[in-house]
């Protein structure tokens, strides 16, 4: 395993005494779908996925991608169920190509609920349209909002 991904699970799952379980602290499929494609940037110089079914391969047939993925808690024989939303039921739109290892905004609702959708950084947040747009269109990138999601 990879330096940076290591730093990346440290980094993401927090140290503790407990008997917290990794999977634990990714209990959204936004936030699932984020980590995976921050274990991809790590594994791969820092240059995201070209596509969905890049990224889908990765995350099922590359052994090193698939053991880190799947320490979330996803199942990664049922890995299109991760790319919907739980909450407005569609697929994410999901920003393929990202450079680098800042703080993206890489993971979309589509819709949303109330006109607010969830964007995932490090911690998705949840935005009006305006500022959605400005992140998905990569006005707006690397800082994230002060609005938490699910805290």
């Amino acid at each position: 395993m990879s330096l940076c991904a290591c730093a990346l699970f440290v980094t993401l799952a927090g140290c503790s005494s407990g008997k917290k379980e990794v999977s634990d602290v990714y209990d959204s499929n936004i936030k699932k779908l984020y980590v995976a494609y921050q274990i991809f940037l790590s594994r791969h110089g820092g240059v995201g996925p070209k596509n969905e079914a890049e990224f889908k391969k990765f995350m099922v047939d590359n052994p090193t991608g698939k053991f880190l993925i799947e320490r979330t808690g996803v199942d990664t024989t049922q890995i299109d169920d991760y790319f919907l939303s739980e909450r407005d039921g569609e697929p994410f739109v999901i920003n393929y190509g990202l450079k680098g290892t800042a703080d993206h905004a890489a993971i979309f609702e589509a819709t949303g609920v109330d006109g607010k959708r969830y964007v995932a950084f490090g911690i998705p947040v949840e935005l009006e349209s305006a500022e959605y747009e400005d992140y998905l269109s990569g006005k707006l990138k690397g800082a994230t909002p002060n609005e938490s999601y699910g805290e």
